[in-house]
């Protein structure tokens, strides 16, 4: 057997190959690539910054041709990888947690460290949602005790959607009681059909 299973750069342009075969096996045993746009094997068209958010929780790797870039998606690359290596820890040796959706056109998870002190989680706007406002995205996982600064990590200068503003959390951080990070949760973004939003959490 493989020592990954090798989901590939389709699986890094949309999360549904993600979902299932998250129920088997650990993050660190997905090889998800960020390969180029249009994808070869699917015809899809995505950012950069969506393959690279999807690609993180798994074994990360690149499936493109990186000669042939533009300078600021080799900025980009540069970005999510080094983010990939400093999180490595916490993405490989945490625990997997999957939220539960309230609007069927998103979908959240994320991974929390053993002592429940640090995650990473991400929202992903799948499709256009039926409500104007996105629903808040609920922190599963965390220690309802402590407290948490929670900040969006940007991977890229590009707006998740067409909103003027993003909520005012986002542009600096918010400290929040792990109990009402999970049952209120932060507010999102309006994003556009396939946009993720990565969000850190460290305990106080």
């Amino acid at each position: 057997m493989s020592q990954y299973i090798n989901k590939s750069h389709s699986v890094t342009a949309l999360l549904y190959h993600l979902v299932f075969p998250a129920k088997f096996f650990p993050p660190e045993l997905m090889g998800a690539h960020i390969g180029p746009s249009p994808a070869h094997t699917t015809g899809r068209r995505h950012t950069v910054a969506f393959r690279a958010a999807t690609a993180l929780f798994g074994h990360l790797g690149v499936e493109w041709n990186v000669s042939t870039i533009t300078e600021r998606d080799r900025i980009q690359l540069r970005r999510i990888i080094s983010l990939h290596k400093d999180l490595r820890p916490l993405l490989h040796g945490g625990t997997v947690v999957r939220i539960d959706p309230t609007d069927p056109a998103a979908w959240g998870h994320g991974v929390v460290s053993g002592d429940k002190r640090d995650a990473l989680f991400t929202y992903v706007q799948l499709t256009t949602s039926a409500t104007s406002v996105p629903h808040a995205l609920r922190l599963a996982g965390l220690d309802p005790h402590a407290n948490y600064e929670i900040s969006v990590v940007s991977i890229s200068d590009e707006p998740y959607g067409p909103m003027r503003s993003e909520p005012a959390w986002m542009e600096t951080s918010v400290t929040l009681a792990g109990e009402l990070a999970m049952s209120l949760g932060v507010a999102m973004p309006v994003c556009n059909p396939e946009t993720a939003v990565l969000v850190r959490v460290r305990a106080q």
